[in-house]
């Protein structure tokens, strides 16, 4: 299946590209460029892949476990289709362990290689609606891609209230409120089944999430990338909430997760800031969710557990001028009382180091986590350490 997809995809860009005397480059950081003479068609192809090797305790108390694998390995495509209003994505993963993390069945559709899939149309540069499965407007940390993460994994507040991606409707558009500020906002409206998934229709999630930059807009893009690679001369801010309602939830985490055996419905407030001066890089995240039903239970007595609480992270890191960089976050998540009989809390610290050889896709980083989990059932607490190397390459 992920063979065909890839052929079809590479013979698509081909064929097209054929009938009307292409153009072709390539550039590190911005993959392989394929355009028709009158660059009406464009497809820009980026593949990427993350090695990584791991060693923990966390499984085992009194030794440490080690692995070495394929953490990501995908293929990224955009473009414009016949005019510069019209734009493409679509994003394939090609191992296994880029779904396992999800918390999903065997049988899931959550499993297909299909991650992105996007038709949008731009009314002006800051003003769009797109159609088709993408990540939903939530925290910005989920919002950035993996390609831009300062840290090699996001923190335990991801892992146990996280927002991923949903099929259906987005539309985004920006205010002027100053001179150089401005409001951008985003609304989605979608199926709340998640990725890959056959709508059964029982409900639908509704997203909003509104971002305000009080000192004007980031260099590049800078405000969806976690580290500050191009050295902000000036202070720049961004600060911005999302709420997300899925009405009749199917999922333990509301987009994600194990399917549930009764809908619920399921609230994921956020509240985030990012700022960035001089090399040097600060975030705040707080996630909040509600559900309606956080404990489940089948008529054989099998047990299905949202994670409703809290969870949050800190995290802060200096680019040095050659684009070495040091970075640190503290992470927590906690249940809330009707869930702390059945889940767990956690808080950890990270430390962090890397070096960007080719901005941004190729770098090498290390890191170091220490985390402390508490039970509520009468089992005693866990710290553990886990130590990761990982490798990201792409063209």
């Amino acid at each position: 299946m992920i063979r065909r997809l890839f052929f079809a995809t590479m013979i698509c860009g081909a064929s097209l590209g054929a009938l009307a005397q292409p153009m072709f480059k390539t550039e590190w950081g911005e993959g392989i460029w394929l355009a028709t003479s009158d660059s009406a068609f464009t497809m820009n192809i980026r593949p990427r892949v993350q090695m990584r090797a791991i060693s923990s305790n966390e499984l085992r108390q009194s030794e440490f476990d080690e692995d070495v694998f394929a953490r990501r390995a995908r293929i990224w495509t955009t473009g414009r289709l016949f005019s510069p209003k019209l734009t493409y994505l679509f994003q394939l993963h090609f191992v296994e362990f880029d779904v396992l993390p999800q918390r999903i069945e065997e049988t899931d559709f959550n499993r297909r290689p299909v991650r992105d899939l996007i038709l949008q149309y731009n009314f002006t540069p800051t003003t769009w609606l797109s159609f088709g499965q993408s990540k939903l407007p939530a925290h910005r940390s989920r919002i950035i891609s993996s390609l831009r993460l300062q840290i090699i994994e996001r923190g335990i507040d991801h892992v146990l209230l996280d927002v991923d991606r949903d099929i259906g409707f987005q539309f985004r558009t920006q205010f002027s409120t100053g001179d150089a500020s401005f409001l951008r906002a985003t609304l989605a409206l979608t199926t709340g089944e998640g990725r890959n998934q056959p709508p059964d229709w029982r409900g639908l999630s509704y997203a909003l999430r509104a971002e305000w930059l009080p000192f004007g807009a980031f260099k590049n893009g800078g405000d969806y990338i976690e580290s500050d690679v191009f050295r902000e001369p000036r202070l720049k801010l961004a600060i911005a909430g999302s709420y997300i309602f899925n009405h009749n939830a199917i999922r333990t985490s509301s987009q994600i997760g194990f399917l549930l055996f009764e809908p619920t419905s399921i609230q994921t407030a956020i509240l985030d800031m990012l700022a960035k001066v001089n090399g040097w890089s600060f975030e705040i995240e707080m996630l909040f969710r509600d559900a309606g039903a956080p404990v489940q239970f089948s008529p054989s007595g099998t047990r299905r557990i949202i994670y409703d609480g809290v969870g949050g992270h800190l995290q802060a890191g200096y680019v040095f001028e050659n684009l070495f960089e040091v970075s640190g976050r503290i992470a927590f998540a906690t249940p809330s009382s009707s869930a702390k009989p059945f889940a767990f809390g956690q808080r950890e610290a990270t430390l962090c180091v890397g070096k960007i050889l080719v901005l941004p896709s190729i770098k090498v980083q290390a890191d170091v986590t220490i985390a402390e989990r508490r039970f509520w059932n009468g089992l005693p607490p866990q710290t553990f350490t886990v130590f990761r190397g990982q490798a990201e390459l792409g063209i």
